[in-house]
């Protein structure tokens, strides 16, 4: 209906102008959306990243349950099997190297 009313009272800049501005916020509320999106995977990720060299590596994890998962670890030259809940880490097992993909 506004823009009705700037056509016929022969206002086109007002309308052009309101809806640059439109447009403007849209683009920047992505640019921010995309901006966090990317932020969010880097800081994920940047906890799996190794810290130069380290002797203690977490290599790989699944979840197993609420709260609650299985984790391999690699300690200088050996690897565990350990499990890992809210309040226990738990030992399971020493995985020989050959059987690691």
């Amino acid at each position: 209906m506004f823009l009705l009313a700037a056509h016929n009272s022969g206002n086109w800049s007002t309308t052009l102008d309101l809806l640059g501005r439109f447009f403007s916020v849209i683009i920047a509320i992505a640019f921010v959306m995309l901006l966090a999106y990317i932020t969010t995977r880097w800081l994920a990720g940047a906890r799996y990243r190794s810290r130069g060299k380290s002797n203690i590596r977490l290599m790989e994890g699944i979840t197993v349950g609420h709260q609650s998962s299985v984790q391999l670890v690699k300690a200088g030259e050996k690897i565990f099997l350990i499990g890992v809940t809210r309040e226990h880490i738990t030992f399971l097992a020493e995985v020989p190297i050959d059987e690691i993909h």
